[in-house]
């Protein structure tokens, strides 16, 4: 076996997957999966066979870079993607075992690359702040290191430099040269371009995989004043940049108003993404870049592993203390972000539970469906049995027991107006005094699990009857108190109730959150839970058939509950619903 340098050993190369990236949803390389400008697409199909079989002719790219930076072509030069071009740096100007002093955490390849050029690695630690650790830098002016490397905006902390600061490092560092890393510069909307004829110490690296969307294409550059370019051409390929990827550059810096417009996308898709997941109780790190940090706490590795197996992939942050309670997530398209949120609503544990309340709290079988059953005797002389109503129940379309009732009156040729049916229905229901069939009524809950859950969870109940019938109801079990909202058929306009999501919406806005269940015991609530963004649990009613079981199937509950006292069960492993 052949022994490799010194400086190899120990070493692990960048990780690259070589699982296929095309079919998933890629938010952990900071990629902009909203593509190039249509110039650049154009270009590429124009070229002719002369780019390809002839070497690059890197003038007119050349041109384009010294009109876009406000510098010469001198002052310029082109590199295989970022990484190179932190090579090159350091091959040109860092000796073998000399200090390099670099702010961590960090890229990884600062590292790697360090390390194969023999550096000795003087790393300032950023503390649980996360503020640039100017302090730390600055005391390292009283002794001279080989090189400073500087990122701004930095990664994976997200946070800008102060241009004083970076002018301030230059000035104490004078004959070191300094890489101030600018690869998210155009999201942060600063850089240090201006110093470059200033200071001759000074080395910028940039590069067209971010804002541009040319990671594919490994297209990169440095600018520095000429004496330095002049000896980074030394250590620099002669062909580094491809002809493909030439005449994608010139078409992309020809682009400005393209340009400014993605930065300005993902301005847009940044406070997108902060609120939903605000919303969704989670901590949200802003950064300069095109990626945020998600607070997950010790579960990040997991949430990572499972948002995985819907094939999002985000990045991990676990070897990067003091960052390792968080996720990196590149901001991507709204389709990639609406994607994401879905996925963790199912993987995190909820934060609200919403109940419906017959069926789920309330046995129903002696009030309002005896209600049913008796109104419609009473006007056809025709009461349906137990298992009309209940088929009726699981075909859906009818939340409301009066609608439900007058369309049983119908079928037997029953022409009664509706404002009579609701008459005698609450006549029957409510009695003369709440001394009707509604005292018949039984809790299908107890009340110490419930406060068990209220201690947990925000909870809130969204029904169909009206808000004196659900009170009372509520009082009787002596747990009203324990529900923090209470949306009734008072709070919806007519023909809004479930299926229809907007009372489970109006309760959701109410505590604040968008993460949470809906637990109901009919096909109409299910479609309601799925169309507000909530969990679906299906509540199978004390006297369950197979037939109740399939239609909540059917309506794609993503749990069927037969004891209700499994709930706090299931709620602790959403990702498995």
């Amino acid at each position: 076996m052949m022994r490799p340098r010194k400086t190899l050993e120990g070493l692990a190369p960048y990780p690259v997957s070589l699982t296929p990236r095309a079919d998933q949803i890629c938010l952990d390389m900071n990629e902009n999966p909203r593509g190039p400008s249509p110039r650049v697409m154009q270009a590429l199909q124009d070229i002719k066979k002369d780019h390809l079989y002839l070497y690059p002719d890197y003038q007119e790219l050349y041109s384009a870079l010294a009109d876009y930076t406000g510098l010469k072509n001198e002052n310029l030069i082109l590199s295989c993607g970022g990484d190179e071009a932190i090579r090159i740096v350091l091959d040109a100007f860092v000796e073998e075992g000399e200090k390099v002093v670099l702010t961590t955490p960090t890229y990884s390849m600062y590292h790697l690359l360090l390390k194969l050029r023999g550096a000795d690695l003087i790393e300032i630690h950023y503390e649980k702040n996360l503020v640039f650790p100017q302090e730390k830098l600055f005391e390292l002016g009283k002794n001279k290191p080989g090189a400073v490397i500087l990122v701004n905006p930095a990664s994976p902390t997200g946070e800008k430099i102060p241009q004083k600061t970076i002018e301030k490092a230059l000035k104490l560092f004078k004959d070191v040269p300094v890489l101030l890393d600018e690869t998210y510069h155009h999201y942060s909307g600063n850089s240090a371009v201006e110093l470059v004829q200033e200071y001759p110490n000074l080395f910028i690296l940039r590069t067209f995989s971010k804002a541009f969307s040319l990671a594919g294409l490994r297209l990169g550059y440095v600018i520095s004043q000429k004496e330095n370019i002049n000896k980074l051409n030394l250590v620099n390929p002669p062909y580094p940049v491809s002809g493909p990827g030439v005449i994608a550059a010139v078409a992309a810096l020809e682009d400005r108003e393209f340009l400014m417009e993605e930065v300005k996308k993902v301005e847009e898709e940044k406070k997108f993404l902060v609120r939903e997941l605000s919303s969704l109780e989670l901590e949200v790190r802003l950064t300069a870049t095109n990626f945020i940090l998600v607070k997950f706490g010790e579960k990040a590795p997991e949430i990572k592993k499972r948002l995985a197996k819907r094939k999002i992939r985000v990045r991990s942050l676990e070897n990067y203390p003091p960052l390792q309670d968080y996720l990196r997530v590149s901001l991507g398209t709204r389709d990639n972000h609406l994607a994401f949120l879905q996925a963790l609503k199912e993987i995190l544990p909820p934060k609200v539970i919403l109940f419906d309340l017959d069926g789920v709290l309330v046995d129903v079988n002696q009030s309002y469906l005896q209600a049913i059953r008796e109104t419609v005797g009473f006007f056809s002389n025709n009461p349906p049995e137990w298992e009309e109503i209940r088929a009726q129940k699981q075909a859906g379309g009818f939340n409301n027991d009066w609608d439900l009732t007058c369309f049983l009156l119908e079928q037997r040729g029953d022409e009664t107006p509706r404002e009579r049916v609701i008459e005698k229905f609450q006549e029957l229901y409510l009695g003369s005094n709440f001394d009707g069939l509604i005292n018949k009524e039984k809790s299908l809950i107890k009340k110490d699990f419930l406060e068990s859950l209220s201690a947990k969870y925000k909870m809130g109940i969204v029904t169909g009857r009206p808000k004196t019938e659900a009170i009372y109801a509520l009082e009787k079990m002596g747990v009203i108190h324990l529900f923090q909202t209470l949306i009734t058929m008072d709070d919806v306009p007519p023909g809004r109730g479930k299926p229809d999501p907007l009372g489970l919406e109006l309760a959701m806005k109410e505590l604040g959150s968008k993460h949470g269940v809906y637990i109901g015991d009919n096909p109409d609530d299910m479609q309601a839970a799925r169309a507000a963004g909530l969990i679906p649990l299906g509540c199978l009613p004390p006297d369950l058939t197979n037939k109740d079981r399939e239609a909540l199937k059917k309506a794609e509950a993503r749990k069927i509950l037969e004891n209700i006292y499994d709930l706090e069960e299931i709620l602790k492993c959403a990702v498995e619903m």
